[in-house]
């Protein structure tokens, strides 16, 4: 997609598509006589373009949108997209002013209604309940505005509804052998069933409408025993946001240490809304896990008349460094959906980093060239070569004595002494005492006797 300061938007579909004669690859297809072979690929001047659309926008959200952008079009460009809940409610959003400031985009990013929960709720709430706890229950939904907010109960009971729901609904259509291991459903298609069930319902429009409302009825009794058994009976305790949390497991994390050392890689869950069909994607709920398993750890708003004004969310941090302040310091405005500053001028970024790191090449020094500065040393009875220290920086007055022995480093102020192997061979067991500066310690087989800063 494509927008400037002139106001002009467009989009292209970029892709390296394959050309296929005599078939759409959607099917496998014999290859045993070269009749299907790809005939390269899909010119550039062939593939889907717009320039300034009337509408004035472009709205992807994982749907198949070229239909949508580039109507007629007709070669076929692929077939499995998501589901259109997400990019309806864009579109509902787009066309509801003509005008949207980067606050309305941020939270048209953390947006989580939910599409499916308007026509399936309103058929809940007209089926017949016999017990007082599932009426208690039903009773959340009652006036609730469909979005799955991470402080809402509502959200909770109608996600573990319609998680129990895909399934019986599936089942008319499906073998009795197939309908404990089926688990494709399709959001669209329960919709369609639920609110106008066909023949594998019933033979009569009654027969087909009593099946339907046992299902919902059925649906949400699972739903409510569920979550009793997950929270307890209070419905104070079913906040979505408390049941559908985000969690940052590393492979490591969690591990035996040391006893009362801290878990370095360890980052708190945090409380999410939205589930898989909100523009907020985060998931769906499964019978037998309720974090969030899909969804964007990053995303950004631009502002194109003002870089300087974007901003992006990004989780859990920026920094993949365990015992580093930046290691999880992103994770709460990402779970809160508030934006930080995507610095762009020179100007922005000074204003905003925290510290410069600076990025220096060391000489891979493991083959000397011959004028190359050494200091005879004696080890295990044989003379030995090693080097003095590094050219990249001046050191100073550097001595290295026998293995076992001690350096002694004299650095200015500022110097730093970076110490390596060479060919993954230890070259300093001894002490090392830095009279000025700093050092630092990297690829010993052993740490130095008496290391010290």
């Amino acid at each position: 997609v494509y927008a400037d300061v002139d106001g002009n938007t467009g989009y292209l579909g970029v892709a390296l598509s394959p050309a296929r004669k005599n078939w759409d690859g959607l099917l496998p297809v014999p290859g045993k006589d070269g009749k299907y072979e790809w005939d390269g690929y899909v010119p550039f001047d062939q593939l889907p373009a717009s320039f300034n659309p009337p509408a004035g926008f472009y709205n992807t959200s994982n749907n198949d949108v070229v239909p949508k952008i580039v109507p007629g079009y007709r070669l076929s460009l692929g077939f499995e997209y998501g589901d259109s809940f997400r990019y309806d409610r864009v579109l509902e959003v787009l066309k509801g002013k003509p005008q949207f400031s980067l606050a309305d985009m941020q939270a048209l990013q953390q947006d989580t209604v939910s599409i499916p929960a308007r026509t399936l709720v309103p058929l809940l709430l007209k089926v017949k309940l016999d017990k007082p706890e599932l009426a208690r229950a039903r009773q959340l939904l009652v006036g609730w505005d469909f979005s799955l907010k991470k402080d809402s109960p509502a959200a909770a009971v109608y996600e573990f509804f319609q998680m129990k729901l895909r399934a019986l609904a599936y089942a008319p259509h499906l073998a009795e052998a197939e309908r404990g291991t089926f688990q494709t459903f399709d959001m669209g298609r329960v919709l369609e069933w639920m609110t106008k069930p066909d023949a594998a319902f019933g033979k009569s429009p009654e027969d087909r409408r009593a099946a339907r409302d046992r299902i919902l009825r059925d649906a949400f009794v699972q739903a409510v025993a569920h979550l009793v058994k997950l929270r307890g009976d209070d419905p104070k305790a079913w906040a979505w946001g408390d049941i559908h949390t985000a969690d940052f497991v590393h492979p490591v994390s969690g591990q035996k240490s040391a006893a009362g050392a801290a878990d370095v890689f360890a980052v708190a869950p945090v409380r999410r809304g939205g589930d898989g069909y909100t523009v907020m994607a985060s998931g769906n709920a499964s019978l037998t896990n309720t974090t969030q398993m899909a969804g964007a750890s990053f995303s950004f708003v631009a502002d194109v008349a003002d870089w300087d004004r974007s901003t992006f969310l990004s989780a859990p941090g920026q920094s993949a460094q365990p015992l580093s302040p930046f290691y999880s310091n992103l994770v709460e405005s990402w779970a809160a959906g508030v934006g930080n500053p995507l610095a762009f001028s020179k100007k922005k970024v000074d204003e905003l980093k925290a510290h410069r790191l600076s990025l220096e090449p060391i000489q891979d020094r493991t083959h000397p060239a011959a004028d190359e500065p050494f200091e005879g040393v004696q080890k295990g009875g044989r003379p030995v070569r090693e080097r003095r220290a590094f050219e990249a920086v001046d050191m100073g007055d550097v001595g290295v004595r026998e293995r076992g022995q001690d350096l002694r480093l004299t650095l200015e102020a500022g110097q730093a002494l970076r110490i390596a192997g060479h060919g993954g061979r230890q070259h300093l067991d001894g002490d090392v005492t830095i009279e000025r500066g700093v050092a630092r310690a990297e690829h010993f087989a052993h740490a130095p006797r008496g290391w010290r800063r």
